[in-house]
């Protein structure tokens, strides 16, 4: 196991089903998030390689719109103890 991952670059993008007939109404949002992340290349599989490099990892993420809210709640007290630290 390598030491911690960074964030290299990331994606995103939104899907929406809506149903058809009686249901026009339903809907079902979600966000998917596609994350690149980058670190040591010590104890990883030679598979990383055809994904941007020999340190490169993927990481791909859906949410609903209530996960999608509470993660960026956890995200914002985060940013806000970092903050008070500095």
């Amino acid at each position: 196991m390598g030491g911690p991952l960074t964030l290299r670059s990331s994606q995103y993008r939104l899907h929406l089903v809506i149903g058809d007939g009686n249901l026009t109404q339903l809907q079902d949002p979600s966000a998917i998030f596609e994350f690149e992340l980058s670190g040591s290349s010590a104890g990883r599989s030679s598979n990383s390689a055809f994904l941007g490099g020999p340190e490169a990892e993927r990481l791909a993420l859906e949410f609903s719109h209530q996960e999608l809210y509470n993660f960026f709640s956890k995200l914002d007290r985060i940013q806000w103890q970092l903050d008070a630290l500095s």
